[in-house]
């Protein structure tokens, strides 16, 4: 099979040492889907920049070229805190800023691609009524990004819990990859769709606390099971089988997925 898309992870400068986490989290939850696996090939680009994103103007002043740089992106959601209240009063960026710029990114369309965003800053959101959240772990936009904070799982003596902050990144993947398409059984709306299965790493934490299911995530694994339940690797597949299903039409290869298994519908 070609290659679907690259999944990049990127970070904040300062994080490059959490990079083998989330890759292990990514690939963790990729080995979910083992007939897609190889088709989204993972590749760290931690504090990625390209050549000449960053330049001194006559001023002195620090100018990024946009979409070329982590650190514009972080620029751009630290801009839109500071108009909203939350920069550095609360020292909050704004993630409603970042997935917009995700969103809008050229490389998309250039390179076929996922991109997880590890940043250090606190983040908060926006309803869809307006109402702006005190904080947020995270967040994912299906077939397209997951931007996730480590600023809630450090603890006072600046000790990152890793297992638990992994399970975010694996939670967070998991709505990219769509495993909790809105109405799919066993989910329920809580700041989009999630789990209701027991022991499932996709289930909602509103209080923010995945200790409970990083422990039920590292009993399954030492019993060999999946991070995930039945219901998400189902629902994960027919993702997977659009995604290939699109490419297929795309590049004039017809609508046979090339894959066994359910293609399901689009609801």
């Amino acid at each position: 099979m070609p290659e679907m898309k690259k999944i990049f992870i990127l970070c904040e400068k300062g994080l490059e040492v959490l990079m083998p986490t989330v890759k292990s989290a990514v690939d963790d939850m990729m080995s979910c889907f083992p007939q897609h696996k190889a088709d989204y090939p993972v590749e760290v680009i931690g504090n990625w920049q390209s050549e000449g994103a960053v330049r001194q103007n006559s001023a002195g002043q620090i100018v990024y070229k946009p979409y070329e740089s982590v650190d514009w992106y972080l620029m751009r959601a630290r801009q839109k805190a500071m108009m909203e209240g939350r920069w550095p009063q609360r020292g909050q960026i704004s993630i409603d800023q970042l997935c917009a710029d995700l969103h809008s990114d050229p490389y998309r369309t250039q390179i076929p691609q996922w991109s997880v965003l590890i940043t250090k800053q606190d983040l908060y959101g926006t309803l869809s009524n307006g109402q702006k959240l005190n904080f947020c772990l995270g967040v994912s936009h299906e077939n397209e990004h997951s931007i996730i904070s480590t600023a809630r799982f450090v603890d006072r003596n600046g000790i990152l819990d890793t297992e638990e902050f992994k399970t975010v990144v694996m939670h967070e993947f998991g709505h990219l990859i769509g495993v909790t398409r809105e109405g799919r059984v066993h989910s329920n709306e809580q700041l989009g769709a999630h789990c209701t299965n027991e022991g499932c790493l996709m289930q909602q934490r509103l209080d923010g606390d995945y200790k409970e299911l990083t422990r039920a995530r590292l009993l399954r694994e030492s019993r060999g099971q999946t991070p995930i339940c039945g219901d998400c690797i189902t629902e994960g597949n027919k993702f997977f089988n659009r995604q290939r299903m699109a490419y297929n039409i795309t590049h004039g290869l017809g609508f046979n997925t090339g894959l066994d298994g359910n293609y399901g519908t689009t609801r």
